[in-house]
């Protein structure tokens, strides 16, 4: 094809796609800069990331989804054709692009940490509890409600008196009964195993009383199973193994 308004067609398609890409590329490294300000932030200054694992995937999938589609089928406009022609050596990302991208990304940031961190000051029903007394207040609440998955009748007769615990492994669908998720939420939240490592050593750890006056082992199997050899199983360190996964999930 000679005519010569095909070859305005194409170059106009291609300037479009060129100016897609690069929209793309402020918009993508922009946002993926406040996803990781924003968890390097949380975990240090509450121990915490605002987004787990999972949520940082959705919002990358739907993201860059959307995106794609909204770029994809942008149409060409003809004030494309008063740009001047791009070089084979001119970078992809020029100076404005950057200028938009930490623009944007220092906007997104200022309305993302004041929704972390000046709601929950300034109005109480945004607070946010940090690891240790969310464990001890959220915990009872979350293990109630599990279900025990695989579960099986256990023989806990051998284990000292201290660790004497009955679970509730009946028939596979009752949650930790009450005895158990009192007993496991202590071991989380006062024990260090994970949460209240500095309220270890004192009477609000139920292990303290165990292992006076010597200190609450750091290890959690050695401080649990007392008297259980390394080699025999220890149904309460396997029921806090559980608990800590359940709790870690929510």
């Amino acid at each position: 094809d000679d005519n010569f308004s095909s070859i305005v067609k194409s170059v106009l398609w291609g300037r479009c796609v060129y100016e897609n890409i690069r929209k793309f590329l402020v918009f993508q490294l922009s946002v993926n800069l406040v996803a990781m300000i924003s968890a390097v932030v949380g975990s240090l200054y509450g121990g915490v990331a605002p987004l787990n694992v999972l949520q940082l995937l959705w919002v990358n999938m739907i993201m860059d989804t959307l995106a794609a589609l909204a770029l994809a089928t942008e149409e060409p406009y003809i004030e494309l054709l008063d740009d001047k022609p791009h070089g084979r050596h001119e970078a992809l990302i020029s100076g404005t692009m950057y200028y938009h991208m930490f623009s944007a990304a220092l906007y997104k940031l200022f309305w993302l940490f004041a929704c972390l961190y000046a709601l929950p000051v300034l109005f109480s029903d945004y607070a946010l509890l940090k690891a240790d007394p969310y464990y001890r207040a959220e915990c009872p609440g979350i293990l109630a409600g599990k279900v025990r998955a695989n579960a099986t009748f256990v023989n806990l007769g051998n284990l000292p008196h201290t660790h004497s615990w009955i679970l509730d492994m009946c028939d596979g669908v009752q949650g930790w009964n009450s005895t158990m998720t009192s007993k496991l939420c202590n071991l989380a939240s006062y024990c260090g195993f994970p949460q209240g490592s500095d309220a270890r050593d004192t009477i609000l750890c139920d292990l303290h009383v165990d292992w006076t006056p010597r200190p609450v082992p750091l290890d959690a199997r050695e401080a649990i199973c007392i008297g259980v050899p390394a080699n025999q199983g220890c149904p309460l360190h396997d029921a806090l193994t559980r608990a800590q996964g359940q709790l870690s999930d929510e």
